[in-house]
């Protein structure tokens, strides 16, 4: 629970930089410039647009500090059937994505060390749900720390190792040379909308502003987490794109960044590193969602007294799914990550950011269905942008009627 433990301002930027930047960020970016081209990683910028939008926008600390989280938040303003059609959303989505994660987890370790991913499962799993559970926020925030400094520190390494074996060339060089593909295509618009929505109000977030004990210092955190994030995506871009001037200069083909990696006359010290590195980066991602659930869990869902078990419960099933994961199961465990961004993130917005007025329940609970149907009908950024259309107006319908009127004083 978030009680009186204030970590340091650099603890928190770097615990946001863990949370928001994975593996697949770093794998997918570099795959994007070896398959594609550097003209297909601008989408990736977007990623600190939801962080400094909390600078420059702050939520309201008072409202945070009195309910402890966004679930909480919900059932204090509203009721507690909004907070608990909010927290059971949110759970819902970390396993999925906690399922996804933990598989990537379990491969990559398999990779590492030879063992099979069930083995992986049995060694991994129970040791990052022990020290997330008992060790609590505190165990999160110091191993994100850690972790977010090992991809830094790799990735510089890497870039120092390359860069004088490609002879200083990089993508610049290589990006221009003939017929450029299209710069922007429907995919990468996409693409970019979902990395600015779906990070943006997310519970694991908004608990690290809470946890910087002022909005003064919580907006300093938000402005350094994303000035952090720009700087590790560029140097993620760099290495990619060196690798790629290798790749052309050596006339190697490969089918992923780990094949590539294989072909080239480097120690197998380098290997091991970049996989270090990938391990860190989903580990950093993996217990802050599950201590998010555990928040979730413990304040949100208090009422009915499972704290305990149901955290139990959430690792189990979270082992068990991905015991039995394939990839029909990985396509239905991605649907929440879809849609839950769709359906959530307007009216967390107009809960965190409205300081004195709220929108009739009725009225919530009418346009999250609307929303969460024409998101699963469409995709995520048409949820999303239904869903704020719709808000606004019952938002400003409801302020012309006196009757719904209501204030929040804090």
């Amino acid at each position: 629970m978030i009680g009186p433990y204030r970590p340091s301002s650099l603890l928190l930027i770097n615990t946001v930089i863990g949370t928001c930047v994975g593996a697949a960020t770093i794998m997918g970016t570099m795959e994007n410039i070896l398959n594609v081209g550097i003209h297909a990683v601008w989408p990736i910028f977007f990623i600190s647009v939801p962080i400094l939008f909390l600078f420059i926008f702050p939520p309201s600390f008072p409202l945070l500090k009195k309910y402890k989280t966004v679930g909480g938040a919900f059932g204090g303003v509203y009721n507690k059937k909004v907070s608990l059609l909010f927290s059971v959303s949110w759970l819902a989505f970390c396993i999925g994505i906690l399922v996804v994660q933990n598989m990537a987890l379990c491969r990559l370790f398999s990779t590492m060390t030879g063992l099979s991913f069930s083995q992986s499962l049995f060694i991994l799993w129970p040791l990052v749900f022990f020290y997330t559970t008992y060790g609590g926020i505190e165990a999160v925030i110091k191993t994100d720390y850690l972790q977010t400094l090992i991809i830094y520190l790799f990735l510089i390494v890497f870039l120092l190792t390359l860069w004088p074996s490609s002879g200083g060339n990089s993508f610049f060089d290589l990006s221009f040379q003939g017929n450029l593909p299209p710069l922007f295509t429907k995919e990468r618009f996409i693409f970019s909308f979902d990395l600015m929505v779906g990070p943006l109000f997310s519970p694991p977030i908004i608990q690290r502003y809470l946890l910087s004990g002022s909005e003064k210092k919580g907006r300093r955190v938000m402005l350094g987490g994303s000035f952090g994030i720009l700087v590790l995506i560029l140097l993620n871009i760099l290495v990619g794109s060196f690798l790629s001037s290798l790749a052309h200069e050596k006339n190697l083909s490969f089918s992923s960044v780990f094949h590539l990696l294989e072909q080239l006359d480097y120690s197998p010290l380098f290997m091991d590193f970049f996989l270090v590195m990938l391990l860190s980066a989903i580990l950093s991602s993996i217990d802050s969602l599950l201590n998010s659930c555990e928040e979730t869990l413990i304040n949100d869902l208090q009422d009915f007294k499972i704290q305990k078990i149901g955290i139990y419960l959430l690792g189990i099933t979270v082992m068990i799914l991905t015991y039995f994961s394939g990839d029909s199961l990985w396509s239905a465990l991605t649907l929440p990550y879809k849609y839950w961004a769709a359906v959530w993130t307007v009216p967390m917005g107009f809960l965190l950011l409205s300081k004195k007025k709220k929108i009739p329940t009725d009225l919530l609970f009418l346009t999250q269905l609307i929303s969460f149907v024409v998101g699963v009908m469409f995709f995520s950024w048409v949820g999303v942008i239904v869903s704020f259309f719709l808000f606004t107006f019952f938002y400003f319908f409801s302020n012309l009627q006196k009757k719904n009127r209501s204030s929040l004083q804090f």
